[in-house]
């Protein structure tokens, strides 16, 4: 069985989902430190045919709190102020109505109180919305054991009883292969292919933003195919 590890971010760009179609099952990795300035609580839409930040207001984030520890600053204020911001930016973008709906289905959902939450349930919609089915789970419900970075996900692999472990290209000198091959597991790197665009309506294409940008310029179809642009290696 093959099993990606990843902190939960919020509407992640099309790359996380990559991830996610390689393996059979995913975690999100909710009980490790927050990374301030990260992915967690932030991302990119298209406004005004550039990309344009915003991030997830929060009470106390510190990189010494764990991911499921952050709670929401202001959940309904910011809430409305994005939801705003997402008519304006893609008003003329051709899913804008359907896309729209799903982000209200996202963030009317409940009344969230935490981070990891809610970045979490905004992956699981958006694979629902997309029919990409694999079985998704927290780290912090897997009573895993180990201290260092790799002997955590070793320790998550064997909970799962994974023969294969899919990390992004980024981190391919992070961890020794060795600790794996000991625990009967094979780790690979996942590589977005080269040149992925499509039509966003704008004079020159801006890439790696939210999978929102994605779904408004292309159908369920096509954001599959998109998806499925990647190597492994």
């Amino acid at each position: 069985m093959k099993v990606g590890v990843m902190q939960p971010y919020f509407l992640p760009y099309l790359g996380y989902f990559q991830l996610i179609d390689s393996v059979d099952s995913f975690v999100f990795f909710d009980d490790v430190n927050f990374i301030k300035k990260g992915w967690i609580n932030r991302n990119s839409i298209l406004l005004n045919n550039e990309a344009h930040k915003f991030t997830i207001p929060l009470i106390k984030a510190s990189q010494n709190k764990l991911i499921n520890e952050i709670y929401l600053f202001d959940y309904l204020t910011w809430r409305n102020s994005f939801i705003s911001k997402i008519e304006v930016s893609y008003k003329s973008a051709p899913n804008y109505s359907n896309i729209l709906d799903l982000i209200h289905d996202i963030l009317y959902a409940k009344h969230f109180e935490l981070i990891s939450d809610l970045s979490s349930s905004s992956v699981m919609k958006i694979m629902d919305y997309i029919n990409l089915n694999r079985t998704t789970l927290k780290s912090s419900d897997l009573n895993y054991s180990s201290s260092n970075a790799s002997g955590k996900i070793v320790s998550i692999c064997k909970k799962m009883n994974a023969t294969e472990y899919i990390n992004p290209i980024n981190g391919q000198f992070l961890y020794d292969s060795k600790e794996f091959n000991e625990n009967n597991l094979e780790i690979k790197f996942i590589k977005m292919s080269n040149g992925i665009s499509y039509s966003q309506n704008s004079p020159t294409f801006i890439s790696n933003l939210s999978i929102i940008d994605v779904l408004m310029f292309n159908s369920i179809e096509n954001v599959r195919s998109l998806i499925g642009k990647y190597e492994i290696i």
